[in-house]
């Protein structure tokens, strides 16, 4: 979502029904209704396929607050209308990006570009970055270790290429990040392995390719430590701490094996649309849910251990969880599935062998949704799983 001047307002939506929709007006959070500008038809989302991303413009007059926005909106040729939140991701569109003063990348000493082999170097040593840089597309950025890169508060080092950053065992690559660290629209996939970013900063990636490796990424600063916008990633034995929400998915595709959430303010992880595999690690939420699902996402554990200071698992909107020999603790519920939202579809989860100690209950299957535990079909509309499913360890152990 992006403010576009004084009378315009442009939200980025991707489809997640199955039938066309109309939007037929933004409502702002003192209730006022500002109308589109132009088509306001959604398409539908092909089968077996993430919908494409489009965009909408509202008309608004004067200044106006991001949170507690809703479209209203109906099935195409529908009389009946509903409400939906609009939620802002974390990344304005790369238009805007774009005209973000930069610094010349050529004129940085810690940069060495090779137009013939199209290749960008970041030297190794010590370097601070205290203005704007923008990173053109059609180059590798290549790193290696020793190297200890500094980016200032409010200061964004942007990528349109792809990143090829190798650290070593004994010497990872260090980033002091209390900015902004941010992949764009890159054509191939980034590389980042043996590489610890530090500091209040956020790192984002949007519309490109990621595969992390032996990474750590710890944050001191609020908001979310890291966030995917349509995109891939493949992680591994990676470690995420810290944050207001740790990780954020969003209209993302993403696989991770052995890796380890911690520390977060709110949320472990948070999938909005797109698809989650999570194999062995753990999730950790604070005050929120270590693992939180909506927007028709989909989401498979094997094997992962998930503790919270809220719910274990939150699921809603439409979305599909399956949980496969996890352990789940959590101080309120286990597993938290949301009554059916009628614009979004009901949600499904198939729980098998899995453990689950919630404080204020086991699970609670809200209504007009299909969860299974052991393969049978939850009947009641709100319920808690048997005791004798849970499988909890004796205090003494």
């Amino acid at each position: 979502m992006r403010d576009n001047g004084a009378d315009t307002v442009r939200i980025t939506v991707v489809p997640i029904e199955a039938l066309p929709m109309e939007v037929h007006a933004l409502v702002l959070s003192d209730g006022t209704r500002a109308e589109p500008v132009g088509n306001a038809i959604v398409p539908i989302r092909k089968a077996g396929r993430m919908g494409e991303a489009m965009e909408l413009r509202f008309a608004v007059k004067g200044s106006m607050e991001r949170g507690g926005l809703k479209f209203e909106c109906s099935v195409l040729g529908a009389s009946v209308r509903r409400t939906v939140d609009v939620f802002p991701y974390a990344l304005r569109d790369g238009e805007e990006l774009a005209r973000v003063p930069a610094a010349d990348p050529r004129a940085l000493p810690f940069l060495h570009f090779d137009d013939e082999a199209r290749i960008i170097t970041i030297k190794p040593g010590v370097w601070g970055i205290t203005q704007n840089v923008e990173l053109p597309a059609g180059f590798t950025v290549r790193a290696a270790a020793p190297l200890n890169l500094r980016i200032a508060k409010d200061v964004r080092l942007l990528s349109r290429s792809p990143f090829d950053w190798k650290g070593l065992n004994e010497a990872p690559i260090s980033i002091l990040n209390d900015g902004e660290l941010v992949l764009l629209e890159c054509r191939k996939e980034s590389l980042l392995e043996r590489v610890q970013v530090e500091g209040a900063g956020r790192v984002i990636v949007q519309e490109s390719a990621v595969r992390m490796k032996r990474c750590v990424f710890q944050s001191s600063g609020e908001g979310d430590q890291i966030t995917l916008v349509r995109s891939t990633a493949n992680l591994k034995d990676v470690e995420i701490a810290g944050g207001t929400d740790a990780l954020s998915l969003i209209a993302s595709d993403v696989s991770a094996e052995q890796c380890e959430v911690r520390g977060p303010k709110d949320d472990g992880v948070v999938v909005r649309g797109g698809k989650l595999v999570w194999m062995n690690g753990g999730i950790a939420g604070g005050k929120g849910a270590g693992l939180k699902l909506g927007v028709q996402s989909d989401a498979a554990l094997e094997g992962a251990v998930i503790r919270s200071e809220g719910n274990g698992v939150q699921v809603r909107d439409g979305a599909s969880l399956k949980l496969d020999r996890c352990t789940i603790e959590a101080k309120d519920l286990g597993v938290a599935v949301e009554d059916l939202a009628r614009i979004s579809g009901p949600s499904r989860v198939a729980i098998n062998a899995t453990s689950i100690i919630g404080g204020g209950g086991e699970l609670s299957s809200g209504k007009g949704n299909t969860v299974l535990l052991d393969g049978k079909v939850l009947e009641s509309a709100s319920s808690e799983a048997p005791k004798k499913k849970s499988k909890k360890k004796e205090k003494s152990e």
